[in-house]
């Protein structure tokens, strides 16, 4: 009477916009690797460091940094964005979809709907040091399936930022994972179950 059949999302989530679209919906370029920084509707979180870290690097990716309610985080990061940068800086959004859509690779922490939301995005994740609980059993359960990377140090996230933007079998691998783990018509799946004869 127990069926796995994933966690219910918002249909948004279940169709993808093209890359182009999504690029020119923000404002950004569609030709560069891209990262979406997350820190959930708080803004908390190490998004200031990494985004740092990650325009430090030889060949940076672009950066999409969501900063939540935090004004303090999205106003350091503006300074730190300016003119001609490869940073873009939003506040508390409600197009994530849009974002993971212009995206090639989610930062953030491993919640449920957040780790749910980029799988049907088919965007793999970089996990940052998740919580004790149910987040480090998300994390070991995307790392398992090869659908996402576990960082315990900013540091390593980043490296696993680069490693992925240099090596494409890497990020192949990675896309191969979440295509495997997905279940972005959960929420159908569930109702045409409880409604079946």
């Amino acid at each position: 009477k127990i069926r796995g059949l994933g966690i219910p999302i918002e249909s948004k989530f279940e169709t993808r916009r093209s890359r182009q679209d999504a690029a020119v919906f923000l404002g950004v370029k569609d030709d560069l690797f891209t990262v979406l920084l997350t820190s959930g509707g708080a803004g908390i979180g190490r998004t200031g460091e990494i985004a740092r870290e990650l325009l430090s690097l030889e060949t940076p990716p672009q950066i999409l940094a969501v900063c939540g309610n935090n004004r303090g985080l999205f106003e350091e990061l503006t300074r730190l964005g300016g003119a001609g940068s490869q940073l873009k800086v939003f506040g508390f959004v409600k197009n994530m979809e849009i974002l993971m859509d212009a995206s090639d690779l989610v930062i953030g922490k491993s919640g449920g709907l957040t780790l749910t939301e980029s799988l049907s995005k088919k965007k793999p994740m970089v996990i940052l040091r998740p919580v004790p609980g149910q987040e480090t059993r998300n994390a070991d359960c995307a790392r398992r399936y090869r659908a996402g990377l576990v960082a315990s140090s900013v540091k390593e996230a980043v490296a696993l930022v680069r490693d992925a933007m240099m090596h494409h079998s890497m990020f192949k691998d990675l896309n191969e994972g979440v295509s495997r783990m997905a279940r972005p018509n959960a929420a159908r799946d569930i109702a045409a179950w409880v409604l079946s004869p």
